[in-house]
């Protein structure tokens, strides 16, 4: 237990307002009788940790254990030593491990710069860990926050929180099914790149635009040069025009909308393609770029790929309410990107995304919905799926569906990017563990790790593990897939995976890992849902063959054929984004403190630091900075591979013409001229 220090106990100060971010506002009191209130996030500002925590698991090392952070606590005069200081033994300047010390020191002021910003933002999430159990309570779509976007400490514990008497409304800006609505989607991908926020944003934006709605679907222009290795045969545009009627022509052909008949207007931003990190990022401002009609809402699909290098304005100042739709699990994926240096070290890498991605989620949104609890918390954010499948998918489980193929032929199959994080790290090890080794199994994708794909794959055929084939991408609904009645989806790196809901809305099985991103699934389309416990091949092979002997699943129900339908997730969408205001005086979330000083934090980055902003950028995108290449010749040095190999001689190569006198190798001038300066070090180094 640790006992909270007097300073944090409330004092009476005036409170940032508490919002109400709800399904619906019939939701409240459902969920207001129960005994134990939904699993919620909160952060405190400023002060402010109610006397309630004491008694409870320590609040405050959790965090600090949780973020790996290193404590050093001076002794009084129980310490042992005269004066009541703690007895210690120095050790000589020249026997110490200096490169080891360089790079502690160098880690060390990285993680206190992105661990100052990021710790107050995952203080409430670490803290909610401790006091609550989230597996043992259902997901709720609806949650209390406070200022730093998240709840107050009574909603995380197990004292319920009651609304009494009139529930307010959601605010008139947060309503979305007013009419009248104008709607602006800006996203990072374009068709035929065919991800998540190309695929999602663009059938969204059809859905909103077929309501009534004037919608602006903003897409990233990637020069053809480029194209080649983002498309790959998909197609190459010489303009902007000839690639919009690429993308009007599939939403004919594949979603059932003509573009053109409803007020959807495509709109295009200059960016590039990063071939490194596989991303797409701007090259122009969008926010100078808006027209008159464009102020009203605004949805960023993936916020904080959008923002991590924005140099604009403040949405939020643009336009009344600012939804952000999270698509990737970056923690995940960047792992896999293969960094080196500082961002190769997981805790430096974990620690600025979190960092950086907190910051700009604050200070850019009102709202940041995560598709599931997979991924890190944000502030302000709702769990809630918004995705739907095309009605295609559902009309050919709807059909007839042909006899499963025999044991000869390929019953389950996997589709999926071709890049190892996307789910093929975990197919290809799962299958090299054996247990699948007689099961015929076919996977399709197309990406930058295809060629190692498909030798690994070749591996594990040859030693008898698989047989498991791989080909390039081809579409979902492509008839080699229709006499395949099972998906196989290890993937743990997804937020959500839509292949997933696409394969349910064909009635076929689907084998998944236990894990967040897969709870919708689950919880929804059990009777057709086959889990495994990730990483375990036994289970693994269990799942597989149990839903290989099952068969085609049964017809979906009309509850279950709704939820999977577009118009079922902009309803939800509508219900995540919906804000009520509780207290204070403020009527959105990114007008409270916090989320302008957020703003602040990352604008002064951005823009007045330009030369800390590039070395963020060059270490994120694996650019070689300028900076690199003289550390690189620095390194070559000899007094270079003396620090960084940590070992020292005396004297240093080169001293003794740069001192104009010969250097003795004695201990009268070690102690002359070395120990104050190894003093004077300790000294400006603070605890050191």
């Amino acid at each position: 237990t640790a006992q909270v220090p007097a300073a944090w106990q409330p004092t009476g100060a005036a409170m940032e307002p508490t919002f109400v971010s709800a399904a619906a506002a019939s939701a409240w009191p459902a969920a207001a009788g129960r005994a134990v209130a939904p699993p919620l996030q909160m952060q405190v500002e400023g002060c402010s940790a109610p006397s309630g925590l004491v008694g409870r698991r320590a609040p405050l090392a959790s965090p600090l254990r949780l973020r790996g952070r290193r404590v050093s606590v001076r002794r009084g005069a129980a310490g042992g030593g005269e004066g009541g200081e703690p007895e210690s033994k120095e050790t000589p300047f020249w026997e110490r491990d200096i490169g080891g010390m360089l790079f502690a020191s160098l880690s060390g002021f990285l993680g206190f710069l992105s661990g100052l910003a990021g710790g107050v933002f995952a203080f409430v999430g670490n803290l909610s860990e401790s006091l609550a159990s989230p597996a043992d309570r259902p997901e709720s779509i609806w949650s209390v926050k406070g200022s730093l976007g998240a709840p107050p400490l009574d909603s995380q514990s197990d004292s319920p929180v009651y609304s009494l008497g009139p529930f307010p409304v959601c605010t008139d800006a947060s309503n979305l099914r007013l009419p009248g609505r104008r709607y602006t989607i800006l996203t990072t991908a374009a068709l035929p790149w065919r991800v998540g926020p190309a695929v999602n944003a663009l059938v969204r934006a059809l859905h909103l635009a077929k309501s009534g709605c004037q919608v602006v679907l903003r897409l990233p222009w990637v020069e053809p040069e480029a194209q080649e290795k983002l498309f790959g045969g998909s197609g190459r545009f010489e303009d902007k025009a000839s690639q919009e009627q690429y993308i009007r022509q599939w939403c004919v052909e594949r979603v059932g909308i003509n573009s053109e008949e409803v007020p959807l207007e495509i709109r295009w931003y200059d960016a590039t393609y990063v071939e490194a990190v596989r991303s797409i990022f701007p090259l122009s401002d969008v926010s100078e770029d808006l027209s008159e009609d464009e102020n009203d809402v605004l949805i960023l699909e993936e916020p904080e790929h959008l923002n991590w290098f924005h140099q604009g304005r403040r949405w939020p100042d643009l336009f009344r309410h600012v939804i952000g739709v999270v698509h990737t699990n970056y923690r995940v994926y960047l792992a896999g990107m293969g960094y080196d240096g500082l961002l190769g070290n997981p805790a430096v890498r974990d620690s600025l995304l979190l960092t950086f991605t907190s910051i700009v989620c604050n200070a850019y949104c009102d709202i940041n919905i995560r598709l599931s609890s997979a991924g890190g918390q944000l502030p302000n954010d709702v769990i809630q799926n918004v995705h739907g499948v095309r009605e295609e998918f559902l009309r050919i489980g709807a059909q007839e569906l042909p006899a499963v193929a025999d044991d000869s032929q390929p019953r389950a199959y996997f589709v999926g990017k071709a890049v190892f994080p996307k789910g093929w790290t975990e197919l290809l090890s799962l299958l090299g563990k054996g247990g699948c080794a007689d099961v015929p199994l076919h996977a399709f994708g197309s990406g930058a790790d295809f060629e190692a794909i498909v030798e690994r794959a070749a591996e594990l055929r040859d030693a008898g593990a698989t047989k498991l084939e791989v080909f390039p991408e081809i579409d979902h609904i492509d008839a080699r897939l229709r006499t395949c009645s099972t998906l196989v989806n290890p993937s743990t790196s997804e937020i959500l995976c839509t292949v997933t809901a696409e394969a349910l809305a064909m009635r076929k099985r689907v084998v998944l890992p236990r894990h967040p991103s897969n709870r919708f699934f689950v919880d929804n389309f059990a009777d057709r849902i086959h889990v495994f416990e990730p990483g375990d091949a036994p289970s693994f092979a269990l799942a597989v063959r149990a839903a290989l002997e099952e068969g085609w699943a049964p017809p979906l129900t009309a509850p279950q054929r709704e939820l999977l339908s577009w118009e079922a997730a902009i309803e939800r969408l509508f219900d995540a984004v919906e804000v009520h205001v509780l207290s204070g005086q403020y009527s959105r979330p990114s007008q409270v403190q916090s989320a302008r000083l957020a703003y602040e934090a990352h604008a002064g980055i951005q823009r007045d630091t330009p030369s800390l902003s590039k070395l963020l950028k060059d270490a994120t995108l694996k650019s070689r900075s300028p900076w690199e290449e003289t550390l690189a010749q620095w390194r070559d040095t000899e007094i270079g591979k003396t620090l960084m190999t940590g070992q020292v001689s005396w004297p240093p190569p080169g001293w003794e013409s740069a001192l104009g006198y010969p250097v003795l190798k004695d201990e009268q001038v070690e102690r002359k001229e070395v120990l104050p300066l190894a003093k004077e070090v300790e000294t400006t180094d603070g605890e050191r």
